[in-house]
């Protein structure tokens, strides 16, 4: 009943901008799109499956992973009013996709669930490394896909859609980029990935805060670290250096927690850390998830560029560009 209403009222609010929104659009609508079942989306839940099976098992078998039921439909039915003129979807499914958090503490902790412990492990000025690169989607221009969003948002779609409803004289704001998008438990794996990354750097001691989180945590970073260690070094990747400190797995620099607090966009350096994706972002798959994110500087992931970290093709381009000089 309440799925009726809302309904009734986005399709009220819909039909009496619908003449403004027609006069805007200069392109015609080439199709409607079915966000939970079209080409991409369907490969992005083949790959999870697998890498459920495959590696998402193991950090089931580590983190506690009980859902945090947290949901904010006001933003969902803001976000379908602008878009459902180009979904097949009603209000009530897409809701229905709504996914939570998960809790990132270790299984069979004590106490309250949480999905962000690094807000009382570290200084709060590290905050937002972890929500920025985990959780939120990257910045964005508004047209179609929102300015930093949750990776969970259930209105998400392709590049190749975007293209083809995008019109800058209109600011709809009403989806994620598909290859932005996560899962829950692959989401608590890239997070727990990173907190091994942060953990490990030379001088993450003048940042650690005193917190019960830290006892809980020490047998499964170390753990974890040796975990990472091996499944890069099986894809002939370092991430960590012969001092066990945390690297750019590309140009070999040693990061300091400096290079994690400082303000990149007024501070700009070719050892800014930014967050480098293995297999790299593609509408046919996820890839924020554990074992495919690592920290590179600036640098290291100019120089990898949109190719597969994994891949060695990024290695031979340079080494061409190279034997010509």
């Amino acid at each position: 009943m309440i799925g009726e209403i809302i309904n009734a009222n986005i399709s009220a609010t819909v039909n009496a901008n619908a003449n403004l929104i027609c006069a805007i659009d200069k392109k015609p609508l080439m199709k409607i799109f079915d966000l939970f079942n079209n080409e991409s989306i369907n490969k992005c839940y083949e790959d999870a499956e697998k890498w459920t099976e495959h590696t998402g098992n193991y950090y089931k078998s580590i983190l506690c992973c009980k859902e945090l039921k947290e949901k904010n439909t006001a933003t969902l039915q803001n976000a379908y009013q602008n878009f459902q003129k180009f979904c097949v979807n009603q209000y009530d499914e897409i809701e229905s996709k709504t996914q939570c958090y998960l809790c990132v503490l270790p299984i069979g902790h004590t106490g309250k669930c949480c999905c962000n412990p690094h807000v009382k492990m570290f200084d709060k000025s590290l905050k937002n490394k972890f929500d920025s690169g985990i959780y939120s989607t990257p910045g964005n221009d508004g047209y179609i896909f929102k300015n930093r969003h949750n990776r969970l948002f259930p209105i998400a779609i392709p590049d190749s859609y975007e293209r083809e409803i995008k019109n800058k004289d209109f600011k709809l704001q009403c989806a994620i980029p598909l290859k932005d998008k996560s899962t829950p438990l692959m989401m608590a794996g890239a997070y727990l990935d990173y907190l091994v990354f942060v953990a490990n750097v030379s001088n993450v001691n003048t940042i650690k805060a005193e917190h019960e989180y830290w006892p809980l945590y020490n047998s499964i970073l170390l753990s974890h670290k040796i975990y990472l260690n091996d499944y890069f070094a099986s894809k002939c990747r370092k991430i960590f250096n012969a001092n066990g400190f945390t690297e750019c797995p590309v140009t070999g620099y040693e990061f300091v927690i400096d290079d994690f607090m400082r303000d990149c966009r007024t501070n700009v350096s070719d050892i800014d850390v930014q967050l480098g994706h293995c297999i790299a972002r593609k509408d046919t798959v996820f890839t924020i998830r554990g074992c495919n994110i690592t920290v590179m500087t600036r640098e290291g992931n100019r120089l990898v560029g949109d190719y597969d970290f994994f891949d060695d093709i990024w290695i031979k381009k340079l080494k061409i560009v190279v034997s010509r000089f």
